[in-house]
């Protein structure tokens, strides 16, 4: 299970919430409004991870596409909206192989490093 990041867009809250990947309604801790976590399938993209000048091994990050572009999403917030991605590293799509890779379904030839904020 990850943790994501929830920011109530009535009171800008900000919670961890621990997504089971199941259908629930959580609450939020100060304003008490209800959001709807939905079930959803994410792809992973196994890859070396490198972090303020560190290679820190290998790394299972979730993959997403946005305008066909692929990301490498480390850090995920939550909206009344949804997730959206808030730390993510846009990816090369001729070094990303898709295949079966332990728990990952693609493999990421380069190392990706980890944004500066």
């Amino acid at each position: 299970m990850k943790v994501v990041k929830y920011r109530c867009s009535k009171c800008l809250n900000i919670m961890e919430v621990l997504d089971s990947s199941t259908d629930r309604t959580v609450e939020c801790t100060e304003c008490k409004s209800e959001f709807r976590l939905a079930q959803s399938i994410t792809k992973k993209v196994w890859h070396m991870l490198v972090k303020d000048g560190k290679n820190l091994g290998h790394h299972n990050s979730d993959l997403q596409y946005d305008e066909g572009i692929p990301y490498a999403v480390f850090e995920w917030l939550m909206t009344h909206e949804g997730e959206v991605p808030s730390v993510r590293v846009p990816l090369d799509p001729k070094y990303l192989h898709e295949g079966n890779f332990g728990k990952a379904d693609y493999l990421y030839e380069f190392p990706v490093v980890w944004p500066k904020r």
